[in-house]
């Protein structure tokens, strides 16, 4: 019997054009801003025009010197911001600097991309981080770039010292309060008269931990207003030198081996005090009853080598809820439920050893500094999947895209027509003008938009906690104020054998303790 061999042919599948983005860096003088942009953005439109794989979806720019963290760089968070939405498959950046601070920094962004699939092409060095090979060749210019910044580090630390020891050197961030101008502190008066309220409470016999609630619940703008206040700022306004007038450098100092980090100087280095250096806002007679009433407030039950100020107001109760007090028992210092020590019967929550408190903490902190991708990285996904299906539902967002994009070809048509002398610079200039503001009041709803959804604003925390994480040291044996402080929201003990520190960003984690002092 002959067989009847028919041959189906295989669908013909639509290929999708590949979704690309380009960040830029701009010029931080706002009239060069408007050129470089559009420059930059008709160059990419052009390249990507007549493109049948690839389209052009957006253009991410920042200014180019001030935004080297990304903490600063709304327009590259932005861009992470859409890949994790799924708008983006592959970037396009001038060169390797573009993209992070460092090589390291342009890294680790890097194998992020790749665990959502995408790749990122730097047009300069003509490297695809879609090719195997791509990252070790950044790993190469990463040691050079290292030994070429640890030259560069030593030079800027001698010519720092040197003027430092002339007293004509100034910090590169003016505190709270102040202004730099001209090579000296200038004070910012709204500022200025947040530091005396400071100053006026905490004389007038309010504890930091309630001065910097009154500050968030007035919602009073730190210089970042994302910031909440925290009490390791306020006890820095209450104990700092500069607002008397004068400033004492070299408080802290750069590691000399990399990757650099700024450390405590505890003697390890001269210091430098130069009074009367800028205008004051305190007065001497103020600052020095505030350093005495700082040093009368320690709990006089606590010994010289237990004072330990900040985990007051930090403790709860986890079953009646009321703030734990510090007591010394046995000669150790331990944190006790209030309700407990005044009727043992209303609430059974026993008293902890500080020192199993500070032995907790430090081995939370450990465990998430060297698992924090299996720890943070599920939950900032599970919120970003939260998020996208909020964002695809939302006709808003996407016309307010859509806006931005019509003014970048706007961008670019303005900038071509200027290149072939069809409108004048009054013209464009007048134009730019225009589509810049236009371009300002879009973005501006856009992270309104995105700021009301309670899961932008929880991956934005989370990150935040990521970053803290980043930042800090490898690993802690003992107390780190300044981190437990940073990090930590809130602490929690109740009858069980754990303690919870609530960390920023609402993550709750758990450790053993030991009622019994080791």
């Amino acid at each position: 019997m002959q067989q009847n061999i028919i041959q189906i042919k295989p669908i013909e599948t639509i290929q999708n054009k590949v979704r690309v983005a380009a960040y830029v860096r701009v010029s931080t003088s706002k009239e060069d801003q408007l050129n470089s942009f559009a420059a930059q953005y008709l160059h990419y439109k052009k390249m990507f025009e007549d493109s049948s794989f690839e389209e052009l979806i957006d253009v991410y720019a920042d200014e180019g010197i001030s935004g080297t963290t990304t903490d600063k760089r709304n327009e590259f968070n932005r861009m992470i911001d859409d890949c994790e939405r799924g708008r983006i498959q592959k970037i396009y950046v001038k060169s390797v600097s573009r993209f992070g601070r460092n090589t390291a920094e342009s890294l680790a962004h890097i194998r992020y991309l790749k665990t959502l699939g995408i790749s990122v092409f730097f047009e300069k060095e003509n490297l695809d981080t879609a090719i195997e090979e791509t990252e070790f060749r950044l790993t190469m210019m990463e040691y050079h770039a290292q030994e070429e910044s640890i030259s560069i580090s030593k030079n800027v630390r001698i010519g720092e010292k040197y003027r430092m020891e002339r007293g004509d050197y100034i910090l590169k961030v003016a505190p709270y309060g102040y202004e730099r101008y001209e090579r000296t502190l200038v004070v910012n008066e709204a500022e200025a008269e947040i530091v005396k309220r400071i100053y006026q409470d905490y004389t007038s016999g309010k504890s930091i931990r309630q001065i910097v609630r009154d500050l968030n619940t007035e919602q009073i703008p730190r210089k970042d207003p994302t910031v909440p206040w925290k009490t390791a700022i306020v006890k820095y306004i209450l104990t700092n030198e500069k607002y008397i007038g004068d400033q004492m450098y070299l408080k802290r100092y750069r590691t000399e081996d990399f990757p650099f980090k700024r450390v405590r100087n505890h003697g390890e280095h001269e210091y430098y005090y130069i009074e009367e250096s800028h205008e004051p806002i305190i007065s001497r007679t103020v600052f020095e009853y505030a350093q005495k009433l700082r040093i009368s407030r320690v709990p006089k039950c606590v010994t010289a080598e237990q004072k330990n100020t900040l985990l007051s107001g930090a403790i709860h109760c986890g079953v009646c809820g009321k703030i734990c007090r510090i007591v010394n028992r046995k000669d150790t210092v331990q944190w006790a439920c209030r309700t407990h020590q005044n009727d043992a019967s209303t609430c059974p929550t026993m008293p902890v050893p500080e020192s199993e408190i500070i032995r907790a903490f430090t081995n939370m902190y450990n465990k998430l500094k060297t698992n924090k991708k299996v720890i943070i990285t599920p939950i900032i996904n599970q919120l970003v999947t939260l998020k996208n299906r909020i964002s695809a539902q939302s006709l808003e967002y996407a016309e307010i895209d859509r806006q931005i994009m019509l003014i970048n070809d706007q961008f670019a048509l303005i900038a071509d027509l200027k290149q072939k002398q069809m409108i004048d610079e009054e013209t464009y200039r007048r134009k730019s003008n225009e589509l810049n503001n236009s371009m300002g009041s879009l973005r501006s709803k856009r992270r309104l938009f995105f700021n009301n959804s309670q899961a932008d604003q929880a991956i934005s925390e989370i990150k935040r906690l990521a970053s803290l994480i980043d930042k800090g040291p490898d690993k802690i044996e003992e107390l780190d104020e300044d981190l437990l402080d940073t990090l930590v929201e809130d602490i929690n003990i109740d009858t069980s054998d754990e303690i919870k520190f609530k960390l920023v960003g609402g993550l709750v984690l758990k450790e053993h303790i030991e009622r019994t002092h080791r």
